[in-house]
């Protein structure tokens, strides 16, 4: 005859083993069967993409004084043969003073153009090309290399 103790171990023993039989089941369906579904799931809960805009610091001596700053700036391209060039170099200088002109923002574009063309005329008549061209570097550096 069996003691009580040992159909206490018995049963405790049948319920551990129908348990993890439960989670083995479990652990199948999830791994095996569910597998794309759960996946799919996780990837929705922890992955997702954002995008971080890459800020640069200034670039500083050892006594704290900038050297560098990073502006933000459109890209640009430079052709040398443009930057020389009186007819093209004529354009900048017009535009240059137009903009300078009051009631410039209130022209609309075709009015806007019209300036800036018989500015070019006045521009390319009265002047030489060289000073045309030396105007236009001065005013073409003065743009792109701007001081901190």
């Amino acid at each position: 005859m069996k003691s009580p103790f040992q159909g206490r171990c018995v049963i405790l023993c049948s319920i551990l083993v129908l348990g993890l039989s439960g989670l083995s089941y479990r652990l199948v369906q999830i791994q095996l069967v569910d597998r794309q579904r759960y996946a799919e799931s996780s990837r929705k809960a922890y992955h997702r993409v954002e995008k971080l805009t890459a800020v640069r610091g200034s670039i500083v001596d050892r006594h704290e004084e900038v050297l560098a700053k990073s502006i933000p700036v459109a890209t640009v391209f430079v052709d040398k043969n443009h930057l020389q060039d009186p007819k093209l170099a004529s354009y900048g200088l017009a535009y240059q003073q137009a903009v300078a002109e009051p009631g410039w923002e209130k022209l609309d574009p075709t009015k806007q153009r019209r300036l800036i063309h018989s500015l070019r005329g006045e521009i390319l008549a009265g002047e030489t090309a060289e000073a045309i061209v030396n105007k236009h570097l001065a005013y073409a550096v003065g743009i792109l290399a701007r001081p901190l």
